[in-house]
């Protein structure tokens, strides 16, 4: 479980993370929760949009040496969430690949993981009572509003998320990604299915083929002309 640290406003929960780990103040998993995080990131240096309804939070574990391969996280972490999405909305819930989190092709929820020395930090934004829309955005977005018309309280649904990603975090330890996979796969957005990937590195071009699986070590398997290509890292979109 984690130990909840609640901030009345900070730059990033992820970044507030990473400064409570380099300077050793964190002994124990922790939770840092803000309702005003002013200066949020996403991957790739990117913005990451959320306002004072939407949820931001962020989970450190200040050890990882007893951990599988830390590259292998987000899997964990995005079955986690998808699991909790999914037991509050009457909805298809799946998670796109990597780590996004998907309601009928809208953006939910996202990750960010970052490693500081022997620890790392596991920021989760979520649309909770508005979904953020702007020409700039890479993907349409949803809100759990648009979906429940529960009475949603971010810090609750921050220690709720806790709850599952520790619970997935311990099956990772014990069985490693073989242990996560299936459930990921079942949940795939766009598995089997045509997709278009932007490889992340500088000047790539884009790949459209057949979404068919995930590697033993996390890649995502992509059938183009009938060869299988492995991509590391690159954001997917549907055609």
């Amino acid at each position: 479980m984690f130990e909840l640290k609640v901030y009345s406003e900070v730059d990033s929960t992820n970044s507030e993370g990473v400064r409570l780990l380099a300077d050793g103040q964190v002994n124990s998993p922790t939770l840092i929760f803000t309702e005003n995080q002013t200066a949020g990131r996403g991957t790739r240096g990117r913005q990451w949009v959320s306002g004072q309804s939407n949820l931001t939070a962020s989970y450190i574990y200040p050890d990882t040496t007893q951990f599988p391969n830390i590259t292998e996280i987000i899997y964990p972490v995005s079955c986690a969430v998808r699991a909790w999405v999914a037991s509050v909305v009457d909805q298809k819930v799946e998670i796109k690949w990597p780590n996004d989190i998907m309601i009928n092709g809208a953006k939910l929820s996202g990750a960010l993981i970052e490693v500081e020395g022997q620890g790392c930090v596991i920021g989760v934004g979520m649309n909770v009572s508005h979904a953020p829309r702007s020409a700039g955005l890479m993907y349409e977005t949803c809100c759990m509003k648009d979906f429940s018309d529960q009475g949603f309280e971010n810090q609750r649904i921050a220690v709720a998320l806790g709850e599952q990603i520790s619970k997935y975090i311990e099956l990772w330890k014990e069985g490693g990604l073989s242990s996560i996979l299936p459930e990921y796969l079942v949940h795939a957005y766009r598995l089997n299915q045509e997709v278009r990937v932007q490889p992340r590195h500088k000047n790539a071009e884009a790949i459209i083929g057949i979404y068919k699986d995930v590697s033993p070590d996390g890649a995502l398997k992509l059938e183009t002309d009938g060869d299988i290509r492995e991509i590391t890292t690159a954001d997917v979109f549907q055609l």
